[in-house]
């Protein structure tokens, strides 16, 4: 019996919309399995410490609450502005795998998520290396697969470069006016992103190499994805 294993990588962070105050960032990890019968003399054990898949920001691998952005947490932010911030995927384990990112983005407020409000606004620059599989896109997630499988102990190209808020936000708007004296009239403008959270979860997933096909089917439920002689094509 084949096993293939995928361990999962979750990172979580949080990031007031001007000023990064009080950032969240996590990092969990889980483990999914698929298993495959293709022959009873062929027989492979792929353990959790043999492979494995590490998520690194700007080439320092992020581990522990508080780490992922956090050269932004005192940066007020200015939408439309881009800022630069690289992910990139390496291979931990011990055998040559292929890899794929899960992208969340939403925005929240004190008493949880807004889904009312685009997660549109939120805007990460892709790099190259990596296709985006549309039949797994709604409107909150995309997935992203790297072009090509990574070595053991290598580092994929960045899937991300760098993120921003578009400038649109300011587009949604409310105006309230408060009248006293006619030299003294006061108009408040309100915007419906005032005081959220923007959340982008980024999870990363690891097959082996081997097999490619299959495991792809199995543990991760698509079938317009192939991988063949160390390339994925999505179709």
């Amino acid at each position: 019996m084949r096993r293939f294993n995928t361990k999962k990588v979750v990172l979580v962070l949080s990031a007031l919309l001007i000023v990064l105050v009080g950032m969240i960032a996590v990092l969990r990890s889980g483990i999914t399995q698929a298993a495959l019968t293709e022959s009873e003399e062929q027989t492979l054990e792929i353990t959790m410490s043999e492979l494995g898949v590490s998520v690194l920001e700007n080439g320092k691998t992020v581990s522990g609450e508080g780490s992922l952005l956090s050269d932004f947490k005192s940066v007020s932010l200015d939408p439309g502005r881009t800022y630069t911030d690289k992910i990139t995927v390496k291979n931990s384990g011990a055998y040559d795998e292929y890899v794929r990112v899960v992208v969340k983005k939403y925005w929240q407020d004190s008493k949880g998520k807004r889904v009312n409000l685009s997660p549109a606004y939120i805007c990460l620059v892709t790099g190259n290396g990596w296709t985006e599989n549309a039949k797994e896109q709604t409107t909150e997630q995309s997935v992203w697969y790297c072009n090509n499988y990574v070595a053991v102990g290598a580092e994929s190209n960045p899937v991300f470069t760098g993120f921003y808020i578009d400038s649109e936000v300011f587009t949604n708007r409310e105006k309230s006016v408060n009248v006293g004296e006619p030299e003294n009239g006061v108009i408040k403008v309100t915007y419906d992103y005032d005081d959220l959270t923007f959340v982008v979860e980024i999870e990363a997933q690891a097959i082996q190499y081997n097999s490619a096909d299959k495991a792809i089917k199995s543990a991760w439920g698509v079938t317009n994805v192939t991988a063949s002689g160390g390339t994925v094509s999505v179709g």
